[in-house]
């Protein structure tokens, strides 16, 4: 399947061969910003039996131990994509960004850094809920390193429906 024409993909049910998948392109530069991509979602659940999802994705960075992960207020780590409405595989077309250096000043090394991404669905009177998740640990991430000395990779990562 080619992976540069995801628009043409009509939408399907999932099953157990072809998961949820989330096309990102990760770059840190500087070891102090981060940026993400998110290019296209594939395969994304129905929500009804014949409903395709109103979608968005969210981030959030994580880091330490579950219960200290949050430094600062929670929305200042979170952030999240337009909707894009009635289809399983979305195109968002977006850059989401993170300046770390908050996070270096408190002593936590960008390889302790990890980033949660999960796409939701944004229904009828404020009923949201999610569709699928993954986390990605920066420090094992096979990053290519370009002329201007940024780290970055772009991938299709599968993700966990819920």
């Amino acid at each position: 399947m080619d992976n540069q024409n995801v628009s043409s993909i009509p939408d399907i049910l999932p099953d157990l061969n072809f998961h949820c998948q989330v096309l990102l392109r990760i770059t840190l530069l500087d070891q102090a910003d981060l940026r993400i991509f998110v290019g296209h979602a594939r395969n994304l659940p129905l929500v009804s039996r014949d409903q395709s999802p109103d979608s968005y994705v969210k981030t959030y960075l994580r880091w330490g131990e579950e219960d200290d992960s949050i430094l600062f207020a929670p929305r200042y780590w979170k952030r999240k994509t337009r909707v894009v409405k009635n289809t399983q595989n979305p195109t968002y077309n977006q850059e989401i960004c993170y300046s770390l250096k908050d996070v270096i000043l408190h002593g936590v090394s960008v390889n302790e850094i990890s980033l949660d991404v999960s796409i939701w669905h944004s229904g009828n009177l404020k009923v949201k809920f999610p569709l699928c998740e993954t986390r990605i640990k920066l420090n094992q991430l096979a990053c290519e390193t370009d002329k201007r000395g940024m780290e970055k990779i772009e991938s299709w990562f599968s993700m966990t429906i819920n």
